[in-house]
């Protein structure tokens, strides 16, 4: 009698997965996560941004007070202004100046006016000046009576009012009417300047 095989019982198999090991599981524990990795950024970002405040703010206690004085200066007629043996401006203006006294000068643009300015500049202060352009003059004293002579033309004798000069280089010459010495000088006259020559016996 021939034997015939039964069939065997199916057993459903159960998948198998591959071990995980302890260090792949660490390893995913240690990964932040999405939004820790946004907050970092942020907190980041914002570190940044309040350290370009710092650095672009002036620093607290700065000084915004002026290092200098204004001088507003105006002239009849209007003038060229020099300071320091440079010229600076034309009145009417505003020039702002070191503190101290300054020594300024005035010159009409043809030159035949002037006037010396001696001003005090105070420090975040302004001080106005109204000058008046006068014609440069000569004055002579001398205790002797002497003929004064300015480019070969006779201004009259001692004593004299101050003589009118135009600005420039001038010959001054001096005869003593007593004891007939004589005495050339070559002076030079800036516009507005009063320009005095004394005379010794």
């Amino acid at each position: 009698m021939e034997e015939i095989p039964l069939p065997q019982p199916s057993v459903a198999r159960t998948p198998t997965h591959p071990p995980v090991s302890s260090a792949a599981t660490e390893s995913s524990d240690s990964e932040p996560s999405a939004n820790t990795m946004d907050d970092a950024t942020t907190d980041a970002t914002r570190a940044e941004v309040s350290k370009r405040k710092i650095e672009t703010s002036p620093p607290q206690g700065t000084n915004d007070a002026p290092s200098v004085g204004t001088l507003v200066i105006d002239s009849d007629p209007i003038a060229e202004v020099y300071w320091q043996g440079g010229k600076v401006a034309i009145t009417p203006q505003s020039i702002d100046l070191p503190p101290g006294r300054h020594e300024l000068a005035l010159a009409s643009h043809d030159g035949t006016l002037g006037a010396m300015l001696s001003v005090d500049v105070v420090k975040g202060q302004t001080t106005t000046h109204q000058v008046k352009l006068r014609k440069a003059t000569l004055a002579i004293s001398s205790k002797e009576t002497v003929e004064v002579f300015v480019d070969g033309i006779s201004r009259g004798k001692t004593p004299l009012p101050p003589i009118p000069l135009t600005p420039g280089k001038h010959t001054v010459d001096v005869m003593h009417t007593e004891s007939g010495r004589h005495k050339r000088t070559q002076i030079r006259i800036k516009p507005g300047w009063a320009h005095k020559m004394k005379l010794n016996p």
